[in-house]
């Protein structure tokens, strides 16, 4: 690689962009518009006209999130196949660990460049995209991405107050786009944590352990149950009144896990297990309440099953193997039938009770 270019930045557009950036942040709702947007903004701000920006995912595959004024035939293997793609920065960190700005002076001589097949292949067109500068995006261990900017032959070369830019940008929009992954791969997880959480026949509910204390969430089957363990409360105050009852007066904040058997005024018996989480902030510790019906005396009640239903012996017999949490295979072999004639018989199941899974068929099992 040849020495980097002198960089002399524009700091009072750098600042401009600063503060657009966390504009940014806090208006995204999306990867695809937090690109888009910091995109719109170089244009902006520093006239970088065309633009693409990339990042890899968890399997070192490269995906284009958001291009800015690129026209024609600008593809993957456009980018790919540029000689500043060819050796795989992401395998390359030591290279370019001090580097944020590559361009292709800094990989091969521009008399190479014109030689090579990427140049036969692409800059045949009228006006081609025929310099390149790639910003690198980086994790404190790897190249994680970059934004491509390109510029055609009548529109010239990057200066060194481009690159000057664009060396500073780098380290900034790393930072920007690291921490919008994380908040975006959070936000994801939470909301597939309260989706498989709401689908659930266990009642789960999570309080904090300062005074005083405080539920940070309740899923639809510990309002369910918390309802009738404490019939006597409105509805959304029946988890502090549970806790209160059944948990806080008797185990406190416990500091391992255990479990209490709780009859509600129904005759109804639920397990409750108390978890303390694994934190060592004690400040920030939390204790997971779950709250578990227990079916299986209910189950051998045949009424409860048949009335009104058409199943079988034999899917009642499934049934409670399914709410005993048996799999398939085990179901069985348990009962000497094949895995497909298991599946089969749950799919009968489902249709005849009007459900579509296990855990809708175990939560309407447990709701009669």
């Amino acid at each position: 690689m040849n020495t980097p270019t002198e960089f002399t930045p524009e700091y009072d557009k750098l600042i401009t962009f600063f503060n657009r950036s966390v504009e940014i942040t806090e208006k995204a709702s999306s990867s695809k518009e937090f690109c888009d947007l910091l995109l719109n903004s170089l244009y902006e701000i520093f006239d970088f006209k065309t633009s693409n920006f990339w990042l890899c995912d968890a399997a070192n595959s490269t995906y284009f999130l958001a291009s800015h004024r690129i026209k024609n035939l600008v593809s993957q293997y456009f980018y790919t196949q540029n000689p500043l793609f060819a050796d795989n920065l992401m395998d390359k960190y030591e290279l370019v660990r001090d580097r944020n700005v590559l361009t292709i002076p800094d990989v091969m001589s521009m008399e190479d460049y014109e030689s090579s097949q990427y140049f036969k292949d692409y800059m045949s067109v009228p006006d081609p995209y025929y310099y390149t500068a790639l910003m690198l995006i980086k994790s404190p261990y790897s190249v994680i991405g970059a934004i491509a900017f390109l510029k055609s032959k009548s529109e010239g070369d990057f200066t060194p107050t481009d690159l000057g830019n664009l060396n500073i940008i780098s380290s900034f929009i790393s930072n920007l786009a690291l921490n919008h992954m994380t908040v975006n791969n959070l936000i994801t997880q939470n909301r597939l944590f309260e989706s498989l959480s709401n689908q659930s026949p266990t009642g789960l509910i999570i309080f904090n352990t300062n005074y005083p204390y405080k539920i940070g969430y309740m899923n639809s089957a510990a309002y369910r149950y918390t309802a009738e363990l404490c019939p006597d409360v409105r509805n959304q105050n029946s988890g502090d009144e549970f806790l209160i009852k059944h948990v806080i007066d008797e185990f406190g904040f416990p500091e391992y896990a255990s479990s209490k058997t709780v009859l509600s005024p129904f005759d109804k018996k639920y397990i409750v297990n108390i978890t303390p989480s694994q934190t060592t902030d004690h400040f920030a510790s939390s204790v997971y309440v779950y709250i578990i019906p227990m079916v299986e005396t209910a189950m051998r009640k045949e009424p409860l099953l048949t009335n009104g239903n058409n199943l079988t012996k034999r899917q009642i017999e499934i049934i409670e193997l399914v709410v005993l949490g048996k799999t398939n295979e085990e179901i069985a072999s348990q009962l000497f039938i094949s895995v497909n004639t298991v599946k089969t018989h749950l799919n009968n199941i489902y249709r005849e009770l009007n459900v579509s899974n296990r855990f809708s068929l175990y939560s309407k099992l447990t709701e009669n």
